[in-house]
């Protein structure tokens, strides 16, 4: 397994969801979707479960960064955050925070909205899950 794999990985995640790209947050998590599963198929039994974790996290926050991106103004973070079930309070201190993009994605008031699970019902492939399917086939039929 080389490093340059993930650098590869990780580079054409950024192209897929490149922010000035202006596609619908639907259309990038399909491209995303169709990109990582391939990219699992093809590397994924010459990655340890160590680095796919690692790179599942770091996707699942560049998809957060995007949707953080696609609701600019604050009042459109504050429909959105409250919708998502966010303490009004907390909701304040998130869409008038002027943090950077990235920095917000990882901001715990956008990680407890836009939570994993929230995420793969959006359409977020689940790496782990599909590594565990290439590398123990059998477990599914038990």
């Amino acid at each position: 397994m080389g490093a340059g794999t993930a650098c590869r990985f990780k580079q054409r995640v950024r192209e897929i969801t490149s922010r000035s790209r202006g596609h619908r947050v639907q259309t990038v998590l399909s491209e995303l979707r169709r990109y990582m599963v391939g990219w699992l198929n093809y590397f994924g039994i010459s990655h340890t479960y160590k680095v796919l974790l690692e790179l599942e996290e770091w996707v699942r926050r560049r998809v957060r960064l995007y949707y953080w991106k696609q609701w600019k103004q604050p009042r459109t973070r504050r429909r959105r955050l409250l919708a998502l079930g966010i303490h009004p309070e907390r909701v304040k201190l998130a869409t008038r925070s002027r943090k950077g993009y990235w920095r917000m994605s990882g901001d715990s008031i956008v990680q407890r909205a836009l939570t994993n699970r929230w995420l793969q019902e959006q359409g977020v492939p689940d790496m782990k899950q599909q590594w565990i399917a290439i590398h123990y086939p059998d477990q599914g039929t038990v």
